[in-house]
């Protein structure tokens, strides 16, 4: 009898421990696909991905009947003055087409696949060259020797291929012209501009927008900060994120909520090992650790295991006629910010849940002992 009685209490104990598992597993999987939807929804946000957090989108309108007239040079000439290390670039919206102007060439950051990025000495002569997506390849022809590619009527000699498809297997097929380039003498100064100058873009896009303004009284700079909504408008993403990322947020917070129960059965199943435990001395907060670790310990297991679901589930997705929409909301790998950004949310939860439970406990005197 006292044999099957053990048998008995044993497999309610792993009942209750299994339960806390499934909890922590499936909590896991859901915060750190939150994570994921998060880290890749903010790089969708931005106008290209590899610009940093502080860009700004400028739009640059422009009255010729007013003198003196702001030209390309000026326009150059004046944002020098204020900083000598930026990236500008024009964005040709319809078309998918930016011209690039950068003065230390570590702003513009592509993953070239073949060839080379722009230099200073392409941005000095005004050289006629083109970085395009390895996805748009086959609109480049090949001539003596070299690869060129045609764009507003003019030929561009294309210096680099980079790689169309980003970290998440999203397609990028933007192709990039140098803005100093001789075929762009006479096109029209009025457009959409990029300006990054990293933490200072902000301070230094103010002082010479106002310059601009009063020494070109034609012109009139309009500009917003990486994160304002006039920026957003630039962005070609869908606009179902925030729903889908609290719908997920939401589910992961009634999973963890229903397990103050499990927690609660767990602890109560541990009862006689915390009675035993205080008899040969333990003290109370010794006893409150060895919880803390037992609990922990289960639910850094258990966020392993969740990560490893995760993969399985984007592998499963990926062959699934879901997968394009999938790909959207989370990408296809996991990064080690979306991993930091779950464990830490369901490691606080965790700890609420746990002291919050161990609060009733102690009112009810199920832990009377400690």
């Amino acid at each position: 009898m006292e044999l099957k009685k053990l048998v008995c209490e044993t497999s309610v104990d792993l009942y209750k421990v299994k339960s806390l598992i499934i909890i922590f597993i499936a909590t896991a999987m859901l915060f750190t696909l939150g994570g994921m939807a998060y880290v890749k929804n903010r790089e969708n946000q931005k106008l290209l991905p590899w610009l940093s957090e502080h860009y700004s989108v400028m739009a640059l309108t422009q009255n010729t009947e007013e003198r003196p007239i702001l030209d390309k040079q000026k326009l150059l000439e004046t944002i020098a003055r204020e900083q000598k290390n930026y990236m500008l670039m024009k964005q040709y919206v319809t078309t998918d087409v930016y011209a690039v102007y950068d003065t230390t060439g570590k702003f513009f950051d592509l993953k070239i696949r073949k060839g080379r990025t722009f230099t200073k000495k392409d941005f000095m002569l005004g050289t006629d060259t083109a970085i395009v997506s390895s996805l748009n390849e086959e609109d480049c022809i090949k001539r003596n020797g070299s690869l060129w590619w045609k764009y507003q009527q003019k030929w561009y000699r294309v210096i680099g291929i980079y790689e169309g498809k980003d970290q998440y297997g999203e397609e990028r097929s933007s192709n990039y012209i140098n803005l100093t380039s001789h075929n762009l003498n006479g096109d029209v100064l009025d457009g959409t501009y990029v300006y990054d100058a990293y933490s200072k873009t902000e301070e230094y896009v103010n002082h010479f927008s106002e310059k601009i303004m009063k020494r070109y009284p034609g012109a009139v700079l309009d500009n917003g900060m990486y994160g304002d909504p006039s920026v957003k408008e630039f962005s070609n993403r869908g606009d179902n994120f925030n729903a889908m990322f609290l719908l997920l947020m939401m589910t992961a917070l009634l999973v963890l909520i229903d397990s103050f129960t499990v927690c609660y059965n767990w602890i109560q199943a541990r009862k006689k090992e915390i009675g035993v435990r205080r008899m040969v001395g333990a003290e109370k907060r010794d006893i409150y650790r060895w919880i803390f670790k037992r609990y922990y310990a289960l639910m850094i297991g258990s966020f392993v295991a969740g990560i490893g679901c995760v993969k399985i589930f984007l592998e499963a997705a990926s062959k699934l006629p879901v997968a394009h929409s999938v790909q959207l909301m989370f990408g296809n790998r996991i990064s080690a910010e979306s991993i930091v950004l779950g464990f830490g949310l369901i490691s606080v939860l965790s700890f609420l849940v746990l002291l919050i439970t161990l609060s009733q406990y102690h009112r009810k005197e199920i832990v009377g002992n400690l």
